[in-house]
């Protein structure tokens, strides 16, 4: 079980560090190729492809203010 743990939050900072970087590439290690990102943006409800979603973070500009230490604090698979 904690082999489980440490790879969701593994992933979990693998995310978070591509949506700060703006990383197409982390972005492709963390999802499944044929994974459907799927979400609100502006209010309406998008669904993206892992290649669309990717793209789009691509073009984000990140900003260093947005970095800190995230904890996940409560995973509600345990």
């Amino acid at each position: 079980m904690s082999e489980d743990k440490d790879k969701i939050s593994e992933a979990v900072q693998l995310y978070f560090d591509s949506m700060y970087e703006s990383s197409e590439e982390k972005v492709r290690q963390v999802f499944h190729k044929d994974a459907k990102i799927t979400g609100y943006l502006q209010g309406n409800l998008s669904e993206q492809s892992v290649d669309g979603f990717a793209k789009f973070v691509a073009s984000q500009t990140p900003s260093p203010a947005e970095k800190e230490k995230r904890e996940i604090i409560r995973n509600p698979l345990y």
